[in-house]
């Protein structure tokens, strides 16, 4: 059982992709196409920067970055500012930060 069965939401209500989006190709147009009320990246601070010019205008409602080191954190927060996004939580742990942002 996934996460969105276990909290009963209908596979109608949630889409998960999994590809690499800096490459260009079909899935990138696939991703490109909609808007996305949530989007959750998790993975290193240098791609999520490189995303968020990608993603920016297509986030409607809330990115959650998570995979950041501690000592990436500023740089992660600089490029959601500067993609429009407003940061509305920071959690750290044993030298991780995840960063929720809204549009």
């Amino acid at each position: 059982m996934n996460f969105f069965e276990k909290n009963g939401i209908d596979k109608d209500k949630y889409r998960v992709l999994c590809g690499n989006l800096l490459d260009g190709g079909e899935f990138a147009s696939t991703v490109l196409d909609r808007t996305y009320d949530l989007v959750l990246m998790n993975i290193v601070a240098d791609v999520i920067i490189m995303m968020l010019p990608l993603l920016k205008e297509h986030i409607k409602g809330t990115v959650v970055c998570s995979g950041i080191i501690i000592e990436r954190l500023d740089q992660v927060k600089d490029a959601l500012v500067a993609n429009g996004f407003a940061i509305s939580d920071i959690k750290e742990k044993n030298g991780w930060a995840v960063v929720c942002a809204n549009r």
